[in-house]
């Protein structure tokens, strides 16, 4: 848990770097803040529903976002059904 702690809090510093300030201001941490939550809960909806690994969901999130949850929700079998 340490380790996925030590990996969430260096991903969120490169991308406060990367996210961090413009000439309208500071939105970084909102955005890396919004980002993050929707990673953890793509991973427990993966989870929910069954899926192989949560974890690789999480990673998977991290880089497309709300893509994921799209496909999520798109490959979501109910009862054997797609």
């Amino acid at each position: 848990m340490k380790k996925i702690l030590m990996i969430f809090t260096t991903l969120l510093a490169f991308a406060n770097e990367m996210f961090g300030y413009s000439e309208y201001g500071e939105y970084g941490k909102e955005f890396v803040v919004g980002w993050g939550t929707l990673a953890f809960l793509n991973a427990a909806i993966a989870q929910l529903q069954g899926r192989d690994s949560g974890a690789l969901w999480f990673f998977l999130s991290l880089f497309m976002g709300p893509f994921a949850t799209f496909l999520l929700w798109i490959t979501y079998e109910k009862n054997g059904v797609a």
